[in-house]
């Protein structure tokens, strides 16, 4: 039987307010505190200590392609999409 690492979370290490979060994405510091309430509530990300700690691995999968298509397309010789 194969024994699996502990599933580790993604983990921002950034201590954002939610006026700040707000700010970004354009839309109000309330409706930022209500959403990551209840994404905490569904157990998709965790606040602790001013870290998100992102749970869902389906979410970090997506975090971490998203994050590899923008390195790819920041590329200078990368193909057009």
């Amino acid at each position: 039987m194969e024994t699996r690492p502990p599933r580790r979370p993604f983990i921002l290490d950034i201590p954002p307010a939610h006026q700040e979060i707000a700010d970004v994405i354009g839309t109000s510091r309330q409706t930022v505190t209500t959403a990551l309430g209840r994404l905490e509530r569904e157990g998709v990300l965790r606040i602790e200590k001013h870290c998100i700690h992102i749970e869902d691995a389906g979410l970090r999968r997506s975090l971490i392609a998203g994050r590899e298509a923008v390195r790819t397309a920041d590329a200078p010789d990368a193909p057009p999409p």
